[in-house]
């Protein structure tokens, strides 16, 4: 639901911006453009993921095991009683945690992690170690 582009160097618009290598920097809302945050020659041997900015009111984790969500957790928002909003995605064979937000036009994407690269924000501990274990064996 937003334009989403790949830059071998630090994008000259207004963006979110997060390196299309895995963790090589936390991914952040760049609204200065060409002020050195990121270098503009290629940092390392990647580019980067830029999207448009977006306003999330409310976020949610989703924590996906196999295709199947265990848990789910609000994290970040206006409302934090706010239950996790219903997504209809095919998700079977997925392992990882999957952020939706809340927007103006409705649910989008924040990101996808593997499980073994963010924070917990679900109520069932049993959950989290199903989460952990078999999303390190399917790495």
């Amino acid at each position: 639901k937003r334009k989403i582009w790949h830059e071998e160097y630090q994008s000259s618009d207004e963006c979110f911006i997060k390196p299309d290598r895995y963790k090589k920097f936390n991914g952040f809302v760049c609204k200065q453009p060409n002020s050195g945050i990121i270098n503009h020659a290629p940092f390392g041997d990647f580019g980067y993921w830029c999207s448009e900015i977006v306003n999330f009111t409310n976020e949610w984790r989703l924590y996906i095991c196999n295709g199947e969500i265990l848990d789910s957790g609000w994290y970040q928002g206006d409302d934090e009683e706010k239950p996790c909003p219903e997504i209809d995605l095919d998700l079977k064979g997925v392992y990882g945690a999957l952020d939706i937000g809340e927007t103006e036009s409705g649910i989008q994407l924040v990101e996808f992690q593997h499980p073994f690269a963010c924070g917990w924000y679900g109520e069932n501990k049993e959950a989290y170690v199903k989460f952990l274990t078999e999303g390190y064996l399917k790495l």
